[in-house]
């Protein structure tokens, strides 16, 4: 490698193109986890289902945007039992801002709760946490690629 060059190549950022198709990626694994938890539990009702899809996908932008803006060489260098715990932690942060937006927008911030939530909280688990594993495996393939490797 030339060192001019910035050294290894991990340390060449991965445009952004390519980090939001993993971003998109990692919302589109964690709408098929959450349905697939969903029908495991026999808790499949249509409505039900369009309203937990749609917190996935907000939960996605607002968790997907900051982590696409965040240099690719971070991700690729990250050990995989933090971005388990980041993606853990990721969820709940979501799951309560939504719901605060969602409580702001209709007026109702007194009776603000995050108590009535349930499942939500494990769904929301459930989905951040295989959003963000997909983004990231995928930041680090494509990084091994740039150096020579897959793994």
């Amino acid at each position: 490698m030339n060192p001019r060059a910035g050294g290894t190549s991990l340390n060449r950022p991965i445009g952004l193109g390519w980090r939001i198709l993993g971003a998109l990626a990692g919302i589109g694994m964690a709408c098929a986890m959450v349905a697939l938890y969903m029908r495991l539990l026999n808790v499949w009702d249509n409505g039900l289902n369009l309203v937990f899809l749609g917190f996935v996908i907000a939960g996605g932008v607002l968790v997907g945007i900051p982590m696409v803006l965040v240099p690719s060489r971070v991700y690729a260098r990250l050990p995989w039992w933090a971005t388990i715990i980041g993606g853990v932690l990721l969820g709940p942060v979501a799951l309560a801002l939504i719901s605060f937006m969602i409580f702001a927008l209709q007026g109702q911030l007194r009776t603000f709760s995050l108590v009535h939530l349930g499942l939500g909280w494990v769904l929301c688990v459930i989905a951040s946490t295989s959003a963000v594993c997909v983004y990231v495996a995928l930041i680090k393939r494509r990084a091994g690629r740039r150096q020579g490797r897959i793994d």
